[in-house]
């Protein structure tokens, strides 16, 4: 199953471009200019490859060798920064008497440009969360949202608790089967899911060492906006990030 995210791209090179970001809910695609990019999370792009014309014939041409494709991008080693990207994702909310509605959940992360010791100087991003269906969709005025913060984590915790209690996520950051690392996560997609093992998860509950030896058995990693067929919902303080 594939997911398909509409959004932007900015720097101050070359403007600002129209994108489809491409998820299949542990990594992410897409074209910028001409360029393939992929990535497990959204700060993490690495460039692959020349967009193909179908109609060409012979192999792509090695974005390394191309200075053009370089002198339009920053990077921070092989991943993209100093640049500007929006995305609009899908998500569903459910609601206290069991219906859902579906909403919109807007990105904007902005990364800083590359520093002289490695790394880049500044990565913050915020989300918005907006209805897309019924009379509040018209409005386009967003029902919750972030403030500028370092992480997806820290962003749907500040949106769940604006949200509460008339409506939830419905993904996988607010399944009760999902967790992170206790030794930390970076900013998207390194959710670990436990839809396996789901008894011993549970049982394992804010225990750090518990959850550290069902670790290793876990069923993948997953993006926090992702769903599957076996979501169940979170309830407050459950497992090891509460």
């Amino acid at each position: 199953m594939l997911a398909v995210y509409s959004g932007t791209y900015e720097d101050d090179r070359a403007g600002r471009e129209d994108i489809e970001i491409e998820s299949d809910g542990s990594g992410l695609r897409t074209v910028i200019r001409g360029i393939e990019f992929t990535g497990r999370s959204f700060d993490d792009w690495s460039m692959t490859r020349p967009a193909i014309d179908r109609s060409e014939i012979g192999p792509p041409a090695d974005p390394a060798s191309s200075p053009a494709a370089h002198r339009s991008f920053r990077f921070n080693g092989d991943e993209l920064c100093d640049c500007r990207l929006t995305a609009r994702i899908p998500i569903e909310l459910a609601a206290q008497a069991g219906q859902r509605r579906r909403a919109w959940l807007g990105l904007d992360l902005q990364l800083g440009a590359p520093t002289a010791s490695g790394g880049i100087d500044s990565e913050r991003l915020s989300l918005a969360l907006s209805f897309a269906e019924g009379p509040e969709a018209a409005a386009a005025s967003p029902i919750a949202r972030s403030a500028a913060v370092d992480s997806f984590e820290d962003a749907l915790i500040q949106i769940r608790r604006q949200l509460a209690p008339a409506y939830d996520l419905r993904c996988c950051f607010a399944c009760g089967l999902s967790d992170y690392f206790p030794g930390g996560n970076g900013i998207f997609g390194e959710m670990a899911c436990f839809r396996n093992i789901p008894e011993e998860y549970v049982r394992s509950g804010d225990d750090k060492h518990a959850l550290l030896k069902i670790f290793d058995r876990r069923a993948g990693d997953v993006q926090e906006t992702w769903v599957c067929s076996e979501f169940r919902p979170r309830n407050p303080g459950a497992g090891y990030r509460g």
